[in-house]
């Protein structure tokens, strides 16, 4: 499975084009295609949320997807019993993090150290807005931090907090330009992870598939 849309979808088409592998598809309306020299591999267009839940469950054999929705959506991989195995961890494409971004008019909080002591002492919790409430409360509870609430978005974060529906948010965040613009900021401290385009598989398929592990050789 290949993202469908967007540069992350054209980018992943390129680095195929690149290794020798074409991807035929009559119409960029339709949602599956065949690739060049494996005629009987389908490969299908999906959203990459969509990829990373599917290729978890065994629906999809093998598929491009970003490390931020695999820790999201695919739970611990790379160890013995889990349905994902990575086959290749950083393609060059989607370059990202994810992390805390908080109002500009915070000028005391410069550190997640700065946030946790401020909640310590707050009468109120925290309101995150986030597209990753498992990544998030994973990240505050290692640091120990309890006095908040995630609030699940689908989109518009960075406007959450001027709208007074969240006090900050959880995002990827690339340039930071975005964030800037919205009177937001990063904190020291306040990375949960580096994220960038990957090649996965599931696990039971590949090791019960040769012809799988025909296409991920020729993919590499």
């Amino acid at each position: 499975a290949l993202p469908s849309k967007g540069d992350m979808s054209r980018e992943t088409l390129g680095l195929l084009e690149a290794s020798g592998v074409g991807v035929r598809r009559k119409s960029d309306r339709l949602y599956v295609a065949r690739m060049e020299g494996f005629g009987d591999v389908e490969v299908w267009f999906l959203r990459p949320v969509d990829i990373a839940r599917k290729v978890r469950s065994g629906v999809i054999d093998l598929g491009f997807t970003g490390f931020d929705l695999l820790e999201e959506y695919a739970g611990s991989r790379d160890i013995p019993g889990s349905d994902i195995v990575t086959i290749h961890e950083n393609l060059g494409i989607g370059e990202c993090r994810l992390g805390l971004g908080v109002p500009m008019s915070w000028d005391s909080i410069r550190t997640l150290s700065d946030l946790a002591a401020k909640l310590h002492t707050s009468p109120t919790p925290l309101r995150i807005a986030s597209k990753f409430p498992s990544a998030t409360d994973a990240f505050m509870r290692t640091h120990g931090i309890a006095n908040y609430t995630i609030i699940s978005m689908d989109g518009a974060l960075e406007a959450s907090t001027q709208m007074g529906t969240a006090d900050c948010i959880v995002d990827l965040v690339a340039s930071g330009v975005t964030l800037r613009e919205n009177l937001l900021k990063e904190i020291d401290g306040g990375t949960i992870l580096e994220s960038s385009l990957q090649l996965v598989a599931n696990r039971k398929a590949l090791a019960g598939s040769t012809r799988l592990r025909a296409v991920a050789r020729e993919i590499l």
